[in-house]
């Protein structure tokens, strides 16, 4: 593995990340987009989606900026909070819950984003890229506007119905008194 020599490959290394995991984001935001009820957290998963399609616009053009090419390769970080959403919504049962479990995972996965947006930026800066700054602190917006939304869109009825969801056993339970009756 090639050493880190100074602040620019550290930041393309950063770029690097940032451009893997907005390419795992959209494949991940379409699927989450067909899995979830609540019709504002589809609103905003699709909103998400198309800031993503722009981000990733931006990032290339950063990299031709810098006169860099993307470098195919991996993000350990967000694989890694791909397979735990993955194992979390595969245990969740029932619209309301997946709703919340989804929101908890897209906040994680943006949590990580505005940390890397963020960083690629300041070190945009410390190089004297101000126009690159600039294009990556737009991202860096979008990524913590869509933390706030998730967090309203929980608050505002996902996490109330997760808490009063009953588990499929009771309801059948319940069912099978109601027909006996």
């Amino acid at each position: 593995m090639k050493k880190i020599n100074n602040l620019k490959e550290l930041f393309i290394l950063q770029l690097n990340d940032l451009y893997y995991t907005k390419q795992k984001q959209l494949e991940n935001l379409a699927n989450l987009e067909n899995l979830v009820s609540s019709k504002d957290l589809k609103k905003q998963i699709n909103k998400h989606l198309h800031e993503s399609n722009q981000q990733v616009d931006h990032l290339n053009e950063v990299f031709r900026k810098v006169n860099e090419m993307p470098v195919e390769g991996k993000c350990i970080a967000m694989d890694a909070l791909l397979e735990e959403e993955n194992r979390l919504l595969e245990r969740c049962e029932g619209p309301e819950i997946l709703d919340a479990a989804v929101i908890k995972s897209l906040q994680a996965i943006n949590h990580y984003e505005i940390a890397t947006f963020g960083t690629a930026c300041t070190y945009a800066k410390e190089m004297g890229q101000i126009d690159i700054a600039e294009i990556l602190h737009v991202a860096l917006e979008e990524e913590k506007k869509m933390d706030q939304q998730l967090t309203f869109i929980a608050k505002e009825g996902i996490n109330e119905k997760a808490m009063h969801q009953q588990p499929k056993k009771l309801i059948k339970e319940h069912e099978t008194r109601e027909q006996k009756k």
